[in-house]
């Protein structure tokens, strides 16, 4: 399961309504939390990527996501670099927000 959403995982600790509220009363804690959060989705993905987890057939819904510059997926193959996986976005309203540099 794709578990690097940091939009999900904070709402879901939060709330969406108390996101809001931290932006507008406490914008510095908000940031560094999710300068925090940040660090260890990154850490997460470097380990999955060092373990070979990360495959094409590897997806959660039913979704059949191809593209002609992917090889085909095929059961069984080996694993793939992140370079190679697809993107996942994000709703607008945490772009603003949540923009933490890389």
């Amino acid at each position: 399961m794709w578990a690097n959403d940091i939009s999900t995982i904070l709402v879901r600790l939060r709330g969406l309504e108390q996101i809001m509220w931290d932006a507008y009363d406490r914008p510095e804690w908000l940031h560094r939390l999710l300068t925090f959060m940040q660090s260890k989705i990154l850490m997460h993905m470097d380990q999955t990527e060092s373990a070979k987890g990360f495959k094409l057939i590897t997806h959660q819904n039913q979704a059949m996501p191809y593209a002609k510059e992917f090889p085909p997926p095929s059961a069984g193959k080996g694993s793939i670099s992140t370079k190679q996986l697809w993107g996942y976005m994000a709703a607008q309203e945490f772009t603003t927000f949540f923009a933490c540099p890389v």
